[in-house]
């Protein structure tokens, strides 16, 4: 009696890399989808007001607590301009999403305006929800 066996391991894997990233990027879309809206100014900050110089407008900052004040919008547009970057590290897939503004968003994220962790936080069963549906 003979038997012959086919491999089909680097399809399976190859398959499941594809799906892992796929879903990683899914992920990381509900993110930058959801720190686009919180970094809008609604709803409207409730921190110190300030004159905005050589204009008659107020600016209104953040308090403690709230995502930062869109006063120039540069924070959200690396947000919106950066594409989600996916890939396999190992049997880890990393989804990542490059702001673009380190210094800045780091300055905001260690200070009184935690706004990355705190979107994180705030969509993580939704995001996880995304990773634990079927793979096949």
């Amino acid at each position: 009696m003979k038997f012959s066996f086919q491999s089909f391991r680097k399809k399976i894997q190859e398959t499941l890399e594809a799906k892992a990233q796929k879903r990683s990027y899914e992920a990381a879309t509900i993110l930058r989808s959801h720190l686009m809206e919180s970094l809008s100014n609604q709803p409207e900050r409730t921190g110190r007001k300030y004159k905005i110089p050589g204009t008659n407008r107020e600016y209104t900052a953040s308090a403690p607590g709230e995502y930062p004040a869109l006063r120039e919008g540069y924070l959200r547009a690396k947000v919106g301009d950066t594409p989600i970057k996916t890939e396999m590290v190992g049997d880890v897939v990393r989804a990542e999403l490059d702001v673009g503004a380190p210094q800045y968003g780091l300055i905001l994220e260690a200070g009184l305006r935690p706004w990355f962790s705190k979107a994180a936080e705030e969509k993580r069963d939704e995001m996880e929800k995304v990773l634990r549906k079927r793979w096949f």
